[in-house]
């Protein structure tokens, strides 16, 4: 059994236990909200950029404010090939570390 309990995402425990103590603290809250925030409105943008510009007129001004179309497939394309790279870097080095124990 788990000397572990979780109460509303915070971690508590015995404190015979080995397991460490984690409270989410200011700076935590901060960065996560700061996060949503930066989700949400690149979410936003991406959904205009590829969803309702194409039903706008050319002349429109809102064209002005985004790139070129094929962007919209080359940026995510790009992204996660980005993203498999560093996975594979991290499983690894990960493999690399526990081979020299």
């Amino acid at each position: 059994t788990s000397r572990c309990n979780h109460v509303y995402g915070h971690r508590t425990h015995d404190p015979g236990s080995s397991v460490t103590q984690h409270k989410m603290t200011t700076s935590d809250a901060a960065l996560g909200s700061a996060l949503l925030v930066i989700s949400i409105v690149a979410w936003a943008y991406y959904t205009i950029w590829v969803v309702v510009l194409p039903w706008m007129p050319e002349s429109s001004g809102l064209q002005l404010c985004f790139p070129d179309r094929s962007y919209a497939v080359l940026l995510p394309a790009y992204a996660g090939i980005i993203l498999v790279a560093l996975v594979a870097a991290f499983i690894g080095r990960v493999l690399l570390k526990s081979k020299q124990r």
